[in-house]
């Protein structure tokens, strides 16, 4: 079956502009992923700046202690 045997054959996406609308989906999709992915980063810096501050009086505790 060819393309023109189809009644709606004008009304059918040209591969191009497919590649265009594909194209700016993926540019969307990797820019929300960037965002979530520096999200994400922040957040695990919050919580090993909070894990290293734990620790940090944890061990001036016990060197108060000796």
């Amino acid at each position: 079956m060819k393309i023109s045997d189809i009644d709606d054959a004008d009304k059918l996406v040209t591969k191009d502009y497919l590649e265009v609308v594909l194209g700016r989906l993926e540019n969307k999709l990797v820019e929300r992923l960037n965002t979530l992915e520096a999200k994400l980063n922040n957040q695990r810096t919050l919580v090993i700046v909070a894990i290293v501050g734990i620790i940090a009086q944890i061990v001036n505790a016990w060197i108060l202690h000796k």
